[in-house]
């Protein structure tokens, strides 16, 4: 017989902690038993539903809160519950998947929960919002000059389609000049 190895079992690193699953119309809260009788609730995805919730996870003394980032429906939730002063963790749906494939709502924050108050999820990294607001910023001006470029070449192909060959005669069919730079043509 081999000799036993030091294991120790898992403790609870933080047991002030709530597990959320977010759905697009729907939140699911858990927090322990200790913190409330009724310590699964669920909330609507609208602002005042989101705030309430952070009122009753700061009334059953939650001081971390796990969430799977999964879509953008995070988002709001994740701004709100940071700016009312919670450790926020956004976790990788991978690391809370179940073992027993079992699955339902209230199932998966009591899990997410349970994961969290063990230590056993780490949190993914979030900018801070004002780089998050120019990030944003950004991939919207990105966007648009990829959208402004595509529309140009919708323009140029129905132009060619008719046998109006402005691009023979113009330099940039989009630009707004003062006087238009002509090709000249000789035949």
């Amino acid at each position: 017989m081999q000799g036993k190895r030091n294991e120790s079992p898992l403790t609870v690193r933080y047991p002030r902690c709530a597990g959320i699953d977010i759905g697009k119309k729907a939140l699911f809260v858990a927090v322990s038993e200790e913190a409330d009788d009724e310590n699964v609730r669920s909330f609507a995805t609208f602002t005042d539903e989101i705030e309430s919730m952070a009122r009753w996870l700061d009334a059953c003394g939650v001081e971390q809160v796990a969430m799977e980032a999964t879509g953008v429906y995070w988002i709001p939730v994740y701004e709100i519950l940071d700016r009312a002063g919670f450790e926020v963790r956004l976790v990788d749906p991978c690391k809370t998947r179940r073992l027993d494939g079992r699955k339902s709502d209230v199932l998966d924050c009591q899990w997410i929960r349970q994961l969290m108050s063990l230590g056993l999820l780490d949190g993914a990294y979030r900018a801070p919002d004002a780089f998050c607001a120019l990030r944003s910023y950004v991939r919207q001006r990105d966007r648009l000059i990829r959208d402004r470029s595509r529309q140009v070449q919708h323009m140029q192909k129905a132009l060619t389609q008719m046998n109006v060959q402005l691009d023979n005669v113009l330099t940039d069919i989009c630009e707004a000049t003062q006087e238009l730079t002509v090709k000249r043509h000789c035949n």
